[in-house]
């Protein structure tokens, strides 16, 4: 698409540097501190409020890059929006008022799309990983990254360190809690990891209940930590619910569990080996397909 310009919160969501360079169009990214995520590739224009995107038409990566522009947008031809990660769904009733409001186009992570109430075309977000997987015979390592202490209570970190422990008792493991580390060490210790957990529950106290029922259910989800662990290797397990994304792409062959199951499900990984590498060398195959700049940047702009 002619005359089109990215608008990203950080340029690690969608891997946003590498979809500009594939789609040949410009780059704006809100926070330059956080820009640092990838190792080459563009790095897009610093976002000035004094200047205005000149192109006319426009793709909004992360929550905070719509509340930023969002008095702009009837400037734009096309405006399309993705709803990236977990982040989004905390505002999920501002964002189903605004995008009905202004009749927007919307992607987002399928096990997102139960959060909104207005058609949503599913997307996975594309990476670039030059780390390579380096799981070693012998000693089990499992790891997990809530990304940061403030979102340990939303991906089940708690439920998860309690399992670990126990299983601890009875098998030799190794696990790594991957917190407050620089990207590129995050990714040496994933590419480390035999098995690697995702968002087992999000319980997230900010986001309403009232579609379950208004019951406590156990819910997670497939982020970008869990596809980045996919293509380094890992066996992922991760709470996510299956949403049905044939039309648009195959849904990612992880291990699902639930707050319920996990204990099981995560000790028959680390009893099969056999399970675990079919399953890891599974999503491995899915990931370099589907998750690649190639793939990601045909979908988004054949759906615009």
């Amino acid at each position: 698409m002619n005359n089109l310009a990215i608008f990203v919160d950080e340029s690690s969501l969608f891997a946003s540097p590498y979809l500009a360079e594939a789609l040949n169009c410009n780059l704006y990214v809100i926070y330059p501190e956080y820009n640092d995520f990838f190792q080459g590739g563009r790095e897009g224009i610093f976002w000035d409020d004094g200047r205005a995107i000149k192109e006319e038409n426009i793709i909004i990566v992360g929550y905070n890059a719509l509340m930023v522009i969002s008095d702009k947008l009837k400037r734009f031809k096309t405006v399309a929006v993705i709803l990236s990660d977990s982040w989004s769904c905390r505002y999920h009733e501002w964002i189903n008022e605004f995008v009905k409001a202004n009749n927007l186009f919307v992607y987002a992570m399928p096990d997102k799309i139960p959060y909104f109430q207005f058609p949503v075309i599913p997307a996975f977000q594309t990476f670039n990983i030059k780390q390579t997987p380096s799981q070693q015979e012998g000693r089990i390592v499992i790891a997990h990254s809530p990304g940061s202490s403030s979102k340990m209570t939303y991906k089940g970190t708690a439920l998860i360190e309690r399992t670990i422990k126990k299983l601890q008792l009875k098998y030799d493991i190794e696990f790594i809690l991957i917190l407050g580390m620089k990207m590129n060490e995050c990714l040496k210790l994933k590419s480390r990891s035999h098995i690697f957990i995702d968002q087992v529950v999000y319980l997230n106290p900010e986001v309403s209940q009232d579609r379950f029922g208004g019951k406590i259910i156990y819910e997670g989800g497939i982020g970008k930590s869990g596809l980045e662990a996919m293509l380094l290797g890992s066996c992922v397990i991760t709470g996510v619910r299956y949403q049905d994304t044939k039309p648009y792409i195959p849904y990612p062959p992880v291990v699902s569990t639930s707050g319920i199951d996990f204990y099981d499900d995560l000790e028959a990984l680390i009893v099969d080996g056999s399970y675990r590498t079919h399953k890891a060398i599974e999503q491995k195959k899915w990931a370099e397909k589907y998750l690649s700049p190639e793939f990601v940047s045909k979908h988004l702009t054949q759906h615009l």
